[in-house]
Formats: structure tokens, C-alpha cells, sequence
């Protein structure tokens, strides 16, 4: 049986200090996956960070297989179904949420000819 885990860690980083602090975060929570006998996969461990003038020059690492491997750093992720950037517009996930519904509407448009509102809405709704 496989289980699937989310977790999410924030550090405001002002300072050096910040930076070493959260990639113990990173570290701890690394041991404490080990400890519970669970497997961390490093290739969907993303480093994000929010703001307009951030420095991304700080590689944060994590061990897998016994060799020190760099998180890939990303502009966009999606968190709780929620797609979020660099800059928290949620421009791309407004117009992800805009171009589900209207691929829900040409479904149902293309599947059912003559619906009356009720249908219509209760199908909308349900899907």
C-alpha cells in the first residue's frame, strides 16, 4: 500500500541565519520521514520563494541514496489545489479554474443535446 504525504516548510529569510535554519528544517523533517520508515521523493521536493526582489542564489540539498542531491527550485506549484507563483497573482490558477469549467461546459454541450436548465445546472453542478 502506498501513501501519498504533503508537507510544506516556510522560513521568512532576512539573514544567513534564516537560510541554515531552514535547511535544517529540511533535515529534520528528512529524519523524522526515516524514523517513521517513509520514503521522501526527492525529485518532487521544490524550493519556491514569494517576493519581488528574493534571492535564489541558496541551493537547499537533500540526502537521497546516501549522495547530498540540490532541491530544483520552481516559479509555480501546486499546493492543496491551489496553483501558486512567485509572486501570489494567481493568475495562473484563475485561468486554470476558467478553462475547466469551459471544457466542462463543451462536454456537457457535446454529450447532451436538449437539457433543460434544471439538467443543465444539476449536471454542471455534480461534474
Amino acid at each position: 500500500m502506498s501513501m501519498m504525504l504533503s508537507c510544506s516548510l516556510f522560513r521568512h529569510i532576512i539573514q544567513d541565519s534564516d537560510k541554515t535554519a531552514l535547511q535544517k528544517g529540511v533535515n529534520a523533517l528528512q529524519e523524522w520521514t526515516q524514523e517513521w520508515f517513509l520514503k521522501l521523493n526527492a525529485s518532487k521536493c521544490m524550493v519556491m520563494s514569494f517576493g519581488r526582489n528574493v534571492e535564489k542564489s541558496y541551493t537547499y540539498t537533500i540526502l537521497e541514496n546516501s549522495q547530498i542531491k540540490p532541491l530544483a527550485r520552481t516559479d509555480q506549484i501546486k499546493d492543496l489545489g491551489i496553483l501558486l507563483d512567485e509572486r501570489l497573482s494567481f493568475r495562473h490558477h484563475i485561468n486554470y479554474k476558467i478553462n475547466k469549467a469551459f471544457s466542462m461546459l463543451g462536454i456537457i454541450k457535446r454529450d447532451f443535446k436538449h437539457l433543460t436548465i434544471q439538467s443543465f445546472t444539476m449536471l454542471y453542478k455534480t461534474w
